[in-house]
């Protein structure tokens, strides 16, 4: 990626990490010469002063030695402290999920960090909070990291794409499926996702299913309902208009109110499909508020196999991937695009499960044993090669 000069990042920054990347792809190998101060100079366009402040803070981070009156050199190994990535979140708040917020969060921290400890690398959280995007991107923290992992509960729009892409930093989105050829991303299928949660439904004998989507900022919805319409073409339904509404925040009350105007309805739903599992807990108030029993009345899916979804009453149909793998696979990707070992944009589908539980399928004596011995085994989604 060459300098960019109308950027918020500094240009001495931006050629440290341009450096970085090519040592840690290999592109000049241990113990190698590096081109002089001059020859750096004319090949990127910069002064001396900025090639010099970008070796400095290489050789205090141990990525290259300079011996003075013979060059600058890679260092013979990989600093013993590796790569630093961050993860950059946020949204994950109670506004946004209500009283549960983003539980699975920590695990995604998790999966993100076993895949970087495998590299000697680190992980860094950083919470873009209440500031715009472009301030938190443009501070020394973010310009000195080797690469951000990017989990935002926002559309991802061209315009995020360009200020990340401004930092000159690798990065790759997190749960998001973004244009073949844009940018780095790992996500789950929720189109066949949307659609077997759907399929479920309807082979029970329900032919009134309701949908519940978040707020459309959130920018996950569309492939779901998606999922949820192929299910109803499949099965020579039409889609009632009238069954699918979506929620503002925080989602959990969303959820409660979406499913009182679908229940209090002429024709109501005998089952609604949660757009995701924090919409779930709204929906399990508002049919209760009704007299009925969730997933004896009116059967309930979530999205998302979230953990407290286990410990729901009853406990909730969900389908996901689990946020450790995620966090996994995408500090996997990152490192794999920093160290050249992946070429990008690279995209990574990774398989979600499906766990049928009580909610969809009342039947109290095949649950009784307790919860975990008599659900049946998680069912994986199939990607085609």
């Amino acid at each position: 990626m060459p300098i960019d000069r109308a950027s918020f990042v500094p240009l001495h920054a931006q050629l440290k990490n341009l450096f970085q990347r090519h040592i840690m792809a290999g592109d000049w190998a241990p113990d190698a010469t590096m081109p002089s101060e001059a020859a750096l100079c004319e090949t990127y366009g910069v002064s001396r002063i900025t090639v010099r402040r970008a070796l400095s803070d290489l050789e205090a981070e141990g990525f290259i030695r300079r011996v003075r009156g013979r060059g600058t050199f890679v260092a013979a190994s990989t600093p013993r402290n590796g790569p630093t990535i961050g993860l950059l979140f946020g949204g994950l708040t109670k506004r946004t999920f209500g009283r549960r917020n983003d539980a699975a969060f920590g695990d995604m921290v998790h999966g993100a960090a076993e895949a970087a400890s495998r590299q000697s690398a680190l992980v860094h959280p950083m919470s873009v909070g209440t500031s715009d995007l472009q301030t938190m991107l443009a501070t020394p923290t973010v310009c000195g990291l080797t690469g951000l992992l990017v989990h935002l509960t926002r559309t991802i729009t061209e315009e995020t794409l360009r200020l990340l892409d401004a930092t000159g930093v690798p990065y790759v989105v997190i749960k998001r499926r973004l244009d073949p050829g844009r940018a780095n991303c790992v996500y789950s299928d929720d189109v066949s996702g949307g659609e077997t949660v759907t399929r479920h439904l309807l082979s029970l004998g329900h032919l009134r299913v309701g949908l519940l989507l978040g707020p459309p900022e959130v920018g996950v919805w569309a492939d779901r309902a998606t999922g949820y319409e192929r299910a109803h073409a499949a099965a020579d339904l039409r889609v009632d208009p009238d069954l699918v509404r979506q929620v503002r925040y925080p989602m959990d009350e969303g959820g409660h109110v979406g499913a009182g105007v679908l229940l209090d309805s002429a024709d109501p739903p005998t089952a609604i499909f949660a757009g995701n599992d924090y919409i779930a807990l709204g929906v399990y108030r508002a049919i209760r508020e009704r007299g009925m029993e969730p997933g004896r009345d009116v059967a309930v899916a979530g999205y998302g196999t979230n953990p407290f979804s286990l410990t729901m009453y009853p406990a909730l149909t969900t389908l996901g991937t689990p946020a450790w793998n995620l966090g996994n696979a995408a500090a996997e990707l990152l490192l794999d695009v920093i160290a050249g070992r992946a070429q990008a944009p690279a995209h990574r589908v990774l398989p979600w499960q499906f766990e049928v539980r009580q909610s969809t399928v009342w039947d109290p004596e095949r649950w009784q044993k307790g919860p975990r011995d008599s659900y049946p085994p998680p069912r994986m989604a199939v990607l085609p090669e």
